[in-house]
């Protein structure tokens, strides 16, 4: 799984050519619009985030995904990069944004574990996957940001610096388990 390990940066790159050509794919009653975003989908799903695809048209910007939070939403773009590429489109729009590429990689976002998996970025800032336990020993997924006060964005929840970072292998197993779903569907 080496090659889903990303390097990490926030440089901020527009001249984004894209070479791969998107393949529209079928993912639990939905046609995406390109293979990957399926497999985020397929992601989102395993994690247990509740998630619409294309779920409005923002005039400016069209999100891929919208996920529940505890108080409202955020706004998914999925982007075929490895490294944070500024998105003007998303800026225009209030609210949370979050900004994925094409998988996890390992970083050094929540320093005091050793080390942890990164999913996309807030607005420019590493989009950390953390674990929160709750009762009868269920682990909730849940994203914080490296620059963040800690509180989990998709369920509310501040346990200041005791949320833990899942081992960043399980991370990568859920995502190939979400391209095998995937490459198992179209």
């Amino acid at each position: 799984m080496a090659d889903t390990q990303l390097p990490q940066s926030n440089s901020f790159d527009n001249s984004a050519s894209y070479t791969i050509k998107a393949r529209p794919t079928h993912y639990r009653g939905n046609l995406f619009r390109s293979r990957l975003e399926a497999k985020w989908a397929a992601f989102f799903d395993l994690v247990g985030f509740e998630w619409q695809y294309e779920p409005v048209d923002l005039g400016q910007w069209a999100p891929d995904f919208l996920i529940r939070t505890h108080d409202g939403h955020i706004y998914v773009e999925v982007k075929p990069i490895s490294r944070y590429e500024r998105q003007s489109k998303m800026d225009t729009v209030p609210g949370e944004h979050l900004l994925v590429g094409t998988g996890p990689w390992r970083s050094e976002c929540l320093e005091h574990f050793d080390g942890a998996a990164s999913i996309g970025w807030f607005h420019g800032e590493v989009a950390c996957a953390i674990g929160i336990t709750h009762p009868y020993g269920r682990i909730k997924w849940g994203l914080v940001s490296e620059e963040g006060d800690w509180t989990d964005r998709i369920s509310g929840i501040y346990e200041g610096k005791n949320h833990f970072a899942p081992p960043v292998d399980d991370v990568f197993a859920l995502w190939g388990l979400a391209c095998e779903q995937v490459r198992r569907v179209y």
